[in-house]
């Protein structure tokens, strides 16, 4: 009941949230047609205004997403996929951010993995958390590292490797559970992409959830925590790959 009354009110909150977006729209339209697009104040409200309205949105599928694993009602579209159809255009979302703090994303190996069988927008978000998370803990300057390879068993991994201030050992099974937040409450922040910012602490129980469902795994692992030595942080997804049926003979 407790999770079905969080997602009912979850999508209740979209109905005014859609409004406040519709109208931010159409606030938009109406400065270009007076030709006041060029107000900084205007046109910094407006940016404002939508930029609120996509976090709010983006907190509001983080709960249902997380509540829906919770209770058992996660539905996958479980399609023929190519991991790097996934990862790449969230690397190409990341690219503004990552200009901005001096961060280089670079991907090795990922084009040769074999189709895999996945729901790829349920992977999208995996792989948005995972990336996400390794660009907030990573300093301005440094770089993150996607690669993949096979294993012997017909799986696939996917790993995830920053430079960043890496996670307390005692932390690394943590990180999993919900509304877990690293370091004191004090100091946190809505920001998904700046040094150290925060959120609900969901990112990365709903990563997990979606890895489960597709009947893989997900781990991180990191030598310690250290702000100076930047010992860094590997997240590993290992999923299922696509079996080819033998060729009739």
């Amino acid at each position: 009941m407790k999770n079905n009354f969080i997602i009912l009110i979850s999508h209740e909150l979209k109905t005014p949230l859609t409004a406040v977006s519709t109208n931010a729209q159409l606030m938009n339209m109406i400065i270009e047609k007076a030709g006041l697009g060029n107000d900084p104040m205007l046109s910094r409200t407006a940016a404002n205004l939508d930029k609120a309205t996509n976090r709010m949105r983006h907190v509001i599928d983080e709960i249902v997403q997380v509540f829906r694993i919770a209770s058992g009602q996660l539905e996958l579209a479980m399609h023929e996929t190519r991991l790097h159809e996934v990862i790449e255009p969230v690397v190409e979302n990341l690219s503004s951010v990552c200009a901005e703090r001096q961060l280089t994303i670079d991907i090795t190996n990922i084009h040769t993995l074999p189709k895999i069988t996945a729901d790829p927008r349920k992977l999208k978000i995996v792989f948005e958390n995972i990336v996400g998370n390794a660009v907030k803990y990573t300093p301005d300057g440094g770089s993150i590292h996607i690669s993949g390879h096979c294993l012997d068993n017909n799986q696939v991994e996917v790993l995830v490797q920053d430079t960043g201030i890496g996670l307390p050992v005692d932390e690394q099974q943590r990180v999993f559970d919900m509304f877990h937040v690293l370091g004191s409450l004090n100091t946190h922040s809505t920001s998904k992409s700046a040094f150290r910012g925060g959120g609900f602490g969901l990112g990365l129980p709903i990563a997990r959830g979606i890895v489960e469902a597709h009947n893989g795994r997900i781990r991180l692992e990191s030598s310690g925590y250290d702000e100076t030595l930047l010992p860094g942080t590997v997240c590993t997804v290992t999923l299922p790959s696509l079996v080819a049926e033998p060729e009739p003979a």
